[in-house]
């Protein structure tokens, strides 16, 4: 009788013989992909570009740097009313001219 006991409180267990993990873990599914439209950066980097210029010609080594609102002034002065230097033009011109300004400023370039 013992011996039925025994039998049968550990051959269920003996019959769950599965790989270590979550027993009710489901197959593994793949995220899904989504797709966007490429976002266009060209405004940006053609004003940075053209900021980074000007602000390395613009600085002197140990130099203060400049406010941003007063480089956004400039920004605004070399858009020009142009259609294609919009806000986004404006505001690459606004980084990278502070970035040319501190490379130069602080020696890192």
């Amino acid at each position: 009788m013992k011996l039925h006991l025994i039998a049968a409180l550990f051959l269920p267990l003996a019959a769950c013989d599965q790989k270590p993990g979550h027993p009710f873990a489901g197959p593994k599914s793949t995220p899904p992909i989504v797709h966007q439209a490429p976002v266009e950066t060209l405004p940006y980097d053609d004003g940075f570009t053209t900021g980074m210029a000007l602000g390395r010609a613009a600085a002197k080594p140990r130099a203060v740097l400049p406010e941003r609102d007063n480089v956004l002034v400039l920004a605004e002065e070399k858009a020009a009313g142009d259609p294609k230097r919009a806000e986004k033009w404006q505001r690459g011109f606004v980084d990278g001219y502070l970035d040319g300004y501190r490379q130069i400023a602080q020696g890192l370039k």
